[in-house]
């Protein structure tokens, strides 16, 4: 009996003995992504995210929250003010945060996370006014190049359909 036959017997004899019947899905992408995060969660972050997130945030159901509070640290690449009120950055993550990527991030974030410091200034788009009404805080955005830590919530864009961490609550240089 040739190898690959013998391997083929022995495959269907562990499906046929009742192992398939247990069944276990493989975990979606969306508890993937939430596992990996819990990896990295840390202090900092408002003790309800997701009430800040309704408070503060322009139409905050298009962000599903994946972790709550989670730290990461990369290169800043890009930064740039959206019409919302908030900065777009770019963030290259560190080897270790890399699985927070999804497929929208690799093809049209060049493979990198986006951070979304909330309300930096008085936002151009009309119905973002609210939630930056009475906002603000100091963050200094450090040059494009440095190395920082980035703490925030971990969300889904549903509209872009890639991740972000959006609002950020901390960002640090880090050597």
């Amino acid at each position: 009996m040739t190898s690959s036959r013998a391997l083929a017997l022995l495959i269907a004899a562990i499906l046929t003995t009742g192992c398939a019947a247990r069944h276990v899905a493989a975990p979606t992408i969306r508890e993937a992504e939430s596992s990996l995060a819990k990896q990295f969660a840390s202090s900092g972050c408002p003790d309800d995210p997701a009430a800040y997130l309704k408070k503060h945030i322009w139409s905050p159901s298009r962000l599903e929250i994946i972790e709550p509070c989670i730290t990461v640290t990369g290169i800043l690449t890009d930064v740039r003010p959206i019409l919302d009120g908030d900065l777009h950055i770019r963030l290259r993550l560190d080897p270790p945060y890399e699985g927070l990527l999804n497929v929208a991030n690799r093809r049209r974030q060049a493979g990198q996370l986006v951070i979304e410091p909330a309300c930096r200034w008085a936002p151009w788009r009309r119905n973002s006014t609210g939630p930056c009404k009475n906002r603000g805080y100091s963050l200094t955005i450090p040059k494009i190049g440095t190395r920082v830590r980035i703490t925030g919530t971990f969300v889904f864009d549903r509209d872009h359909a890639w991740n972000e961490l959006h609002p950020i609550f901390r960002l640090d240089p880090f050597p």
